[in-house]
């Protein structure tokens, strides 16, 4: 039984910041546990704060299925909260559990784990008490059990399989069994398991599919069943708003308030009846819980919690930028961090970041960041012909701050390796932003390395886990033995397997970031000094904000003059400027340009510009001229 818990952030924030999985379920059911351990489970009144969920398990909780559950005798879920759905966990090639009608959804496979079982006797003796087959048994063989069921399903190692000249006290297998195999017969009238009273949300970041139908309290009363939650007969599934708005501050990283504010499903918990007057909604009591745990978050059982980061090392307009946000050690090294907003936390005025700053869930500020994968393209960028550009996902999640078309970006350590990873090394150095497809994809144009075209892959970069006897490593494969880096460069050793004595391996300088992947790292946009709150979060729940200050210089006083011939009949000039070869382009001058010349300033070294001017007179403005590219040392 597990009841009245709230849940937050699960996975992901007890990793080390860079997202390495792609679930976060708040229960995990294994059948290895139930039936040796456990014939019953209950997961009531829990609210979980999920920041991530996949397809293969869902928000509030995923059931693996690898064997028969022989002996579980009951199975209740009810009025829970969570923005995401309880799911079957069916991985391919797993020996999984299909259940009623041969069906992976949590509904039909309720059918087949928490329905009452009993086991079959055969004539020839070959079935344990336990419903084990003994030895091999042939298709065909006839199965006795008792007492008489009006209704049942069999199941072979938790599948249901077919059967003829079913009665109600036997029935025929059509298939054989092998020695090993459970045998399992299911009362349908008398299933003790409830899934009622959830709260369950969809279309949010990381709820995955909503994994309907749903058990109601009957047998699959409709194949499209998403009933009994919260109201009864209201959907379980709630689309994206219509589940964040019914709660005083759903947020998935910085502990919102999950009081339920929505008149409908006020005090509308299944067992509302028996509970205490703030534990009449679904999810947990949160009143109760707050004062169960008073002093817990604080320093009587944990470190306090602080943010210790009060200003962050300066940074220039379109130079890489590298800042990490530091607090103490609270109650674990792990924290998720996030850009306060609301101003009764942050004395009235929180600030804000400026453009082309972004912060990671880890505390990183604009790198680096390792990518997830990395694919080049020729024209990808909206580009003609043969430009190469190249489209790159960060493995992290940004929590604060969006990239920008126009960032600059600096990416380093990919290194060459086979197939597709033949000419990873071409990713690095640094280009432009052109086109955003997410908050973490970006693509930009890489002039300099060609037009090859590379697929979609994760990156070839430093390798810095430990060395494992028996590992097959590419030739050339950037390695680390102890501390110290090699490069495994033996071609002789067919397996490349790096020889454990360091002697015969090339040392490798590290990068200067210690980072243990291929990574990214963005410039800042806009000059100045900023000030913006932030807030982190520990594996005990406790809350800490501070104010963080961000100096950003620009480059230098870089200058380009321009001249262009006079138009006929023009009274006055326009100029504008771009960032990509054919625009877009922006007005750059506030007054009209008489004269046909004129000059612009704070331009940032290492970047192309892009000009073209307009003439105008009282007919109003004439079309672009032609464009003329301008690089600033």
């Amino acid at each position: 039984m597990v009841r009245d818990n709230l849940m937050h952030g699960l996975s992901v924030e007890m990793s080390n910041g860079s997202d390495p999985y792609s679930t976060s379920p708040a229960f995990k059911i294994g059948n290895g546990q139930i039936g040796a351990v456990i014939n019953s489970v209950e997961l009531a009144h829990n609210t979980v704060a999920i920041e991530a969920a996949g397809n293969s398990g869902g928000g509030l909780g995923s059931q693996i299925d690898y064997t028969d559950t022989k002996t579980l005798s009951g199975f209740n879920i009810h009025d829970n909260v969570a923005p995401g759905p309880f799911q079957i966990n069916h991985s391919s090639g797993s020996n999984v559990t299909k259940g009623y009608g041969g069906n992976y959804e949590l509904a039909y496979a309720f059918v087949t784990d928490a329905c009452p079982a009993t086991f079959p006797n055969d004539a020839g003796l070959d079935i344990d008490f336990t419903g084990v087959a003994l030895r091999a048994v042939s298709g065909g063989t006839g199965f006795t059990f008792s007492p008489s069921l009006a209704s049942y399903l069999v199941t072979v190692d938790g599948q249901e399989s077919a059967t003829t000249g079913s009665t109600s006290t036997g029935f025929t297998l059509s298939a054989g069994l092998s020695a090993g195999d459970a045998i399992t017969v299911r009362d349908l009238a008398h299933c003790n398991w409830t899934f009622k009273g959830n709260l369950l949300g969809t279309s949010l970041p990381g709820s995955a599919n909503d994994n309907a139908p749903y058990p109601d309290g009957t047998i699959l009363a409709s194949a499209n069943n998403n009933l009994s939650c919260g109201r009864g007969t209201d959907s379980c599934i709630l689309d994206g708003a219509s589940f964040t708005s019914l709660f005083a501050n759903w947020q998935a990283r910085s502990g919102g308030d999950y009081t339920i504010t929505s008149g409908f499903y006020k005090n509308s918990a299944t067992d509302a009846g028996t509970r205490p007057a703030t534990g009449k909604d679904p999810g947990a009591d949160l009143a109760t819980l707050a004062q169960i745990v008073q002093g817990v978050r604080g320093a009587t059982y944990y470190p306090a919690l602080s943010i210790t980061s009060t200003a962050l090392s300066g940074g220039t307009v379109g130079a890489a930028y590298n800042g990490l946000l530091q607090a103490s050690a609270g109650a674990s090294p792990y924290k998720a961090w996030w850009l306060e907003t609301d101003p009764t936390k942050c004395g009235g005025n929180c600030g804000s970041l400026p453009a082309g700053i972004v912060i990671g869930r880890s505390g990183t500020v604009n790198g680096p960041f390792l990518l997830l994968n990395v694919q080049r393209a020729v024209g990808a960028c909206g580009s003609a012909g043969t430009v190469a550009c190249s489209t790159f996902t960060l493995k992290q999640t940004l929590v604060a701050g969006d990239l920008q078309v126009g960032q600059v970006v600096t990416i380093s350590n990919l290194e060459n390796g086979t197939g597709s990873q033949a000419n990873d090394a071409t990713f690095n150095g640094t280009c432009t932003i052109r086109v955003l497809t997410g908050s973490s994809k970006f693509s930009c144009e890489q002039t300099g390395t060609g037009a090859d075209t590379l697929a979609s892959h994760s990156p070839n970069s430093w390798w810095t886990g430990p060395y494992n006897s028996g590992t097959t490593y590419a030739t050339g494969e950037q390695v680390v033995y102890g501390l110290v880096g090699y490069s495994s460069l033996q071609s002789g050793n067919k397996s490349h397997q790096p020889d454990t004595s360091p002697t015969f391996w090339q040392v490798y300088a590290l990068p200067a970031n210690n980072a243990p992947g291929a990574v990214a790292s963005f410039a800042p946009m806009t000059a100045g000094t900023f000030t913006f709150w932030v807030g982190a979060r520990d594996g005990a729940f406790q809350l800490a904000r501070g104010a963080i200050t961000l100096v950003v210089v620009t480059q230098g006083a870089h200058f380009v003059d321009l001249n262009w011939d006079a138009s006929l009949g023009a009274d006055s000039y326009n100029i504008y400027r771009g960032s990509f070869a054919g625009g877009p382009y922006t007005k750059q001058n506030g007054f009209a340009i008489m004269p046909t010349g004129w000059t612009d300033t704070g331009l940032l070294s290492g970047t192309i510009y892009y000009y073209v001017a307009t003439a105008q007179n009282a007919g109003g403005e004439s079309g672009y001229s032609n464009e003329a590219a301008v690089a600033v040392p």
